[in-house]
């Protein structure tokens, strides 16, 4: 169970509800209550979004797996990092970008579907948001 809080707003009553909910709905004795900053990291729309034109991608031929990992090496600005005397190349992961930075690199996406011949779809209410533009 994830609950977003804010500075400025009352949270203890948040908390004391989540925490009997939990333990009303299981029989355990303790829960891991778990903190941290609300980071603006790509969003559940830009993600569907992405694994469906990874689902059409694949028409190429190239599961998905194997075009999320190329797409990110081709898009992310792999960094070469040495590990035991051997260079290793470190790729991005996909799941830290903003969702500024997601929405550039669907951006490259959508070009690279193009340049396959593959006519990627917009479903309007994910296409505007996920590329960060206006309805209209």
């Amino acid at each position: 169970m994830k609950r977003l809080l804010q500075r400025n707003k009352p949270k203890a009553h948040i908390l004391e509800n989540m925490s009997r909910q939990t333990f009303k709905e299981s029989e355990c004795d303790e829960v891991i209550v778990e903190m941290k900053p609300n980071k603006d990291t790509r969003s559940i729309k830009q993600n569907k979004l992405y694994w469906l034109w990874l689902g059409i991608l694949t028409e190429t031929g190239n599961s998905q797996g194997a075009l999320h990992q190329y797409l990110a090496q081709e898009y992310l600005s792999p960094v070469v990092e040495e590990v035991n005397g051997k260079p290793i190349l470190v790729i991005k992961s996909t799941t830290t970008l903003s969702v500024k930075e997601f929405a550039e690199y669907l951006e490259r996406v959508q070009e690279f579907g193009e340049g396959l011949g593959c006519v990627l779809p917009r479903p309007e209410e994910l296409y505007l948001e996920s590329l960060m533009r206006e309805h209209g």
